[in-house]
């Protein structure tokens, strides 16, 4: 996505990726944390045009979001 790990650390998602409100990912990353659980999706972000592999796991302050540009597969 073109930004550094530094730039991420620390931030809301959302003040990152305003773009990703009201998208099937906030729902999912929501739900990794009200529910505390694991997810795992693929999805398409239209704005960047790429498909995204998306894994997160609910922290005790957040989550950790892994990333991976699948559009090629």
């Amino acid at each position: 996505l073109g930004l550094s790990r530094e730039s991420l650390i620390g931030r809301s998602c959302w003040e990152v990726f305003p773009f990703l409100v009201g998208t099937a990912i906030e729902q999912e990353f929501r739900r990794c944390l009200h529910e505390q659980v694991k997810i795992e999706l693929e999805q398409y972000f239209g704005p960047i045009a790429r498909w995204f592999w998306i894994k997160a796991s609910p922290l005790r302050q957040g989550m950790f979001v892994y990333f991976r540009d699948i559009t090629q597969q």
